[in-house]
C-alpha cells in the first residue's frame, strides 16, 4: 500500500526482536504484499524487479533472520493490490512483478500477507485530502468529499482478501498464515497541520478509516483460517506527527530514509517483533464447522488471552457478544469467553450454538461441550467440529 490510514486497539508493549518463534513457523517463508511490506527507500534496496522497492531491512527480512532455519522468498511489491497476488503487476521502468501467489509451494511453512490499502485507493485519498486540508484546515473537507464511500470500498475489498487467503491455503496447505495490518499514521487529537495538511476533524475521520480497514483485515484473517498481526496498536506518539526520533512512520517530508507516509527502519523492527510475537504463541485457528465468536457493535477488535482475535459484528448482524473479551474456537482448544451474557453463532447461518451467563465453552465434536459455571446452555455445533477441551 502506498499510503496507509489504519484499528484502534489497546496499547501493547513493543516486543523485543529476541522473541523466540515456534518451530512450525520455520522452513520456507513467503512474504506477500504491498509497500508496507516491501519497505521502499529503506536501505538497502534489493531484489527484482527494482521497481518493487524492496528493502533488505523490511519486516520479512528481519523475521527470517530471527528464524534462523527459514528461507525467505520475498515477492512483496510497492503499489500491489489484491489482484496482483494472482496476476502480474506492472512497476516503474517497464518491469513486471510476477503474480505473488506463484511463489507459494506445498513446502511453504509460513506466509505473511499485507495488502488491501491500495484496493481502496489510499494514494488518491492522501492527495485529495492533503490538498483540501491545505486550503481548509478548520473544516472537514476530506470527510465531506469521501463521506461513506470509503466504508463501501473497505467492504468491497473484504471478499478480495478472503479470496487471496483461500488461494494461499490451496497452494501452501501446510503453511501458517499471518495477515499483517497497517501501522498507525495519524495521532489522536488535532494532528500537526501544516506538516501533515489535515485539520483536526479530518485527522479523526481518516484515523477512523484506518481502524475500519484493519478491522476488515482482522475479520478476514480469522474467517479465512489465518492469524492477525496488529501493527497499529501503540502507534500513538510514533505516528507521522511525532518527533523524528520517535516515529515508526515518516511524514510528507521524511526525516529518515523511507518513502513518505510509510514505515521507516524503526517501524519495520516494531512490526517484525509483533510477527515474531504471534509466531511464539500456540496456533489458534477456527475449527471447521465450529463456532466463531464476534464482538458486538462497533467496538474495536482486540487481542486477548494469548492473542486470540475478536471480530466486530458484521453490519446489520445480530450482536453475538454483549460484554467481555473472548477467544475464537480453535482446532487445539475451546472457544472461551469471559463472564457476562454471551451468545455465539456458527460460521454459517444464524442459529445460536451456545447461550447463557458466565464462562462458556463452544460446542464441538458430535455432542455438546461440558456445562460450565453459571448454568450455561450449550448446544452441539451444526456440523462436525473439533471436540473442545477445557482451558483449565
Amino acid at each position: 500500500m502506498r499510503v496507509s490510514l489504519t484499528i484502534a486497539a489497546a496499547l501493547l508493549p513493543v516486543v523485543a526482536l529476541g522473541t523466540s518463534a515456534r518451530a512450525d513457523a520455520t522452513g520456507r517463508y513467503v512474504a506477500l504484499g504491498d509497500s508496507f511490506v516491501a519497505g521502499p527507500f529503506i536501505p538497502d534496496q534489493r531484489g527484482l524487479p527494482r521497481g518493487c522497492l524492496r528493502s533488505d531491512h523490511n519486516y520479512p527480512s528481519l523475521v527470517a533472520a530471527r528464524l534462523k532455519t527459514t528461507v525467505l522468498v520475498d515477492v512483496s511489491c510497492s503499489g500491489a493490490k489484491t489482484a496482483d497476488m494472482a496476476a502480474a503487476q506492472r512497476v516503474p521502468f517497464g518491469w513486471q512483478n510476477a503474480p505473488q501467489l506463484d511463489a507459494l509451494t506445498p513446502a511453504t511453512t509460513l506466509v505473511t500477507l499485507g495488502v488491501g490499502g491500495n484496493d481502496i485507493g489510499f494514494t488518491d485519498i492522501a492527495i485529495s485530502c492533503g490538498t483540501l486540508g491545505l486550503l481548509n484546515p478548520v473544516g472537514a473537507p476530506c470527510a465531506k468529499r469521501f463521506s461513506h464511500d470509503l466504508d463501501q470500498r473497505i467492504a468491497a475489498t473484504g471478499p478480495k482478501v478472503a479470496a487471496v487467503l483461500q488461494a494461499i491455503h490451496q497452494r501452501a496447505p501446510r503453511a501458517r498464515v499471518l495477515v499483517v495490518g497497517y501501522p498507525r499514521l495519524l495521532p489522536s487529537g488535532g494532528g500537526c497541520w501544516p506538516a501533515i495538511p489535515l485539520g483536526p476533524a479530518d485527522t479523526v475521520y481518516l484515523d477512523g478509516v484506518e481502524r475500519d480497514l484493519n478491522g476488515m483485515l482482522r475479520a478476514q484473517a480469522v474467517a479465512g483460517g489465518a492469524e492477525f498481526v496488529d501493527a497499529y496498536a501503540g502507534g500513538n506518539g510514533h505516528d507521522m506527527c511525532a518527533d523524528a526520533r520517535q516515529r515508526w512512520v515518516e511524514g510528507v517530508l521524511p526525516a529518515a530514509p523511507a518513502a513518505p507516509l510509510h514505515l521507516n527502519a524503526r517501524g519495520m523492527r516494531v512490526v517484525a517483533a509483533r510477527v515474531l510475537a504471534v509466531l511464539s504463541r500456540p496456533r489458534l485457528l477456527p475449527a471447521p464447522g465450529n463456532a466463531v465468536l464476534f464482538a458486538t457493535g462497533s467496538a474495536p477488535a482486540q487481542s486477548v488471552n494469548g492473542g486470540a482475535p475478536v471480530l466486530p459484528a458484521p453490519a446489520k448482524a445480530v450482536p453475538v457478544l454483549e460484554k467481555g473479551p473472548i477467544l475464537t474456537s480453535s482446532a487445539k482448544g475451546p472457544a472461551l469467553t469471559t463472564p457476562e451474557r454471551v451468545r455465539v453463532l456458527p460460521v454459517a447461518g444464524r442459529e445460536p450454538v451456545l447461550a447463557g451467563k458466565g464462562p462458556v465453552l463452544a460446542a464441538g465434536g458430535k455432542g455438546p461441550a461440558p456445562a460450565t459455571p453459571g448454568k450455561v446452555s450449550v448446544l452441539p455445533a451444526p456440523t462436525q467440529a473439533t471436540r473442545p477441551h477445557h482451558a483449565g
